[in-house]
């Protein structure tokens, strides 16, 4: 679904708040920062975070997220397609990367400063 810049803008600001939960959950942290598999951090993400992940779907969908009702036939289907989009395989670490609470930025990225 194509939408329009300030429609974008919009979802991401939505979906910044359940996206977060489960990103400072400490026990996806520390599944990040092992090496988890995929399949085990989104299995831990849904069993703890339920209300946060039906407000991701409802609203990647467009709909009123205290309204949608997942349709268990159509899941694995809309998360397979979500989860391999390029833009969310970018946002997946790769096996060499680590996600260290309160680090931003490029983990190969050059920090050393520059000369003027």
């Amino acid at each position: 679904m194509d939408r329009t810049n300030e429609q974008a803008l919009d979802l991401f600001a939505d979906l910044l708040e359940p996206c977060s939960e489960i990103l400072s959950d400490d026990s996806i942290l520390s599944m990040l920062n092992n090496n988890a598999s995929k399949v085990k951090i989104a299995q831990a993400a849904i069993r703890d975070h339920k209300k946060a992940i039906v407000t991701i779907l409802a609203l990647l969908e467009g709909k009123d997220p205290s309204e949608y009702k997942v349709d268990i036939f159509l899941l694995p289907i809309k998360v397979l397609k979500f989860l391999n989009t390029k833009e969310v395989q970018e946002l997946f670490p790769s096996q060499g990367q680590k996600i260290i609470r309160g680090s931003f930025g490029s983990a190969t990225g050059n920090t050393e400063e520059k000369e003027s």
